[in-house]
């Protein structure tokens, strides 16, 4: 008696040489699938020596950008009296007692250290890196109160020592105390401070200090970064 298998309809997968199967019969996605990897890989072994050196660099490259582009847009605001010392290069030789002093282009300068940071997370790790950085930033590692200890310390303590000096001169004193619309001052300080930080930090916290950490100690890496 002979006896005839069918094989079963719309099942046009065969094996192939060496036991592996075919794209023959695969859904389409999954084709298309295979074709972007594929595609991915080659692109990657197209450019793996300017990947390669942009990775073993990416701090150095950071830093280059980041006091190029930033700084230089400070440098521009200032004019030729910030190269002859003539200059209030960063706003320190005043203290902010008006809403109006607050120079816009400082604050146009904080969204570059987010932009160079994104540029070379892109350039030297891709959507990888991207999302790793994503991922720290959400994930909160210690309880709430200890980010109220390191947001509140510095400041509380800062203005306590300034109430003691202001006992012996009166220039000690805190603008917010001499401040006329003391109100709007400190909102403005405080929305300028939170804009800023958050843009810098996420490059000097998130990005250059995440990456010299893996190569140097906590000591070198905290000197580097300042």
């Amino acid at each position: 008696t002979m006896t005839v298998t069918a094989r079963a309809p719309g099942n046009s997968r065969s094996p192939a040489k060496g036991g592996q199967a075919t794209d023959v019969g695969l859904p389409f996605s999954h084709a298309e699938s295979r074709e972007q990897l594929q595609a991915a890989a080659v692109e990657t072994m197209q450019h793996p020596s300017a990947r390669a050196f942009i990775r073993r660099h990416v701090v150095l490259i950071f830093y280059v950008l980041v006091f190029t582009l930033a700084w230089g847009l400070i440098l521009i605001n200032a004019g030729p009296g910030a190269f002859l010392g003539t200059t209030d290069l960063l706003g320190t030789d005043a203290e902010l007692t008006s809403a109006a002093e607050v120079d816009p282009f400082m604050m146009a300068g904080a969204p570059i250290y987010l932009l160079v940071t994104i540029l070379v997370i892109a350039l030297a790790f891709g959507r990888t890196g991207l999302r790793d950085l994503r991922s720290r930033l959400l994930r909160w590692r210690v309880d709430v109160r200890w980010y109220a200890v390191a947001l509140l310390t510095a400041p509380l303590l800062s203005t306590a020592i300034l109430f003691a000096l202001s006992l012996t001169s009166d220039a000690y004193l805190p603008g917010i105390v001499t401040a006329e619309d003391k109100a709007t001052l400190l909102v403005t300080g405080l929305v300028a401070g939170l804009f800023a930080g958050f843009f810098e930090e996420i490059a000097w916290t998130g990005f250059a200090t995440h990456e010299l950490s893996k190569r140097h100690g906590l000591l070198a890496t905290g000197l580097i970064v300042g």
